[in-house]
């Protein structure tokens, strides 16, 4: 079924009560963003994938509407985050991929490095400790 509500948007998949319900497609003709996975009462909820128009895309699992669970979040800039999500933040263990090729992996909170955390530079070095708010501390 092919659903259009706000003008230039589209949706393609099952709808219940008039919400999307089950595997569907959104296609938010205003902005770009689309998204294809699983629905539930008119939410993103379960595993999905979103694209916005300025190049980011994750993939992973949603409830109601939030990125939550495991799952792959791609900056614009190519930078990566793959790991753990709560309520739409990196929160939990997970493994930042820089632009330079660097790599932080450990715990994240508030979509920072926080606590325990490792990062390795592409030349060779490490720092293994503590992080604060982004930040290497110790």
């Amino acid at each position: 079924m092919v659903y259009q509500g706000i003008p230039g948007d589209k949706f393609y998949g099952r709808l219940v009560n008039y919400k999307q319900y089950g595997k569907g497609y959104y296609n938010w003709g205003s902005s770009g963003n689309d998204y294809y996975g699983m629905w539930l009462n008119g939410k993103k909820h379960g595993k999905g994938i979103m694209n916005w128009s300025n190049g980011s895309r994750y993939q992973g699992e949603w409830v109601e509407d939030k990125m939550h669970g495991s799952g792959m979040y791609t900056f614009k800039s190519g930078k990566e985050y793959n790991g753990q999500f709560s309520n739409g933040k990196f929160q939990g263990k997970g493994r930042f991929t820089l632009t330079d090729g660097s790599i932080i992996q450990g715990q994240f909170k508030n979509d920072d490095v926080n606590g325990q955390a490792t990062k390795t530079w592409t030349n060779g070095s490490i720092y293994d400790g503590q992080w604060k708010q982004g930040f290497e501390e110790g």
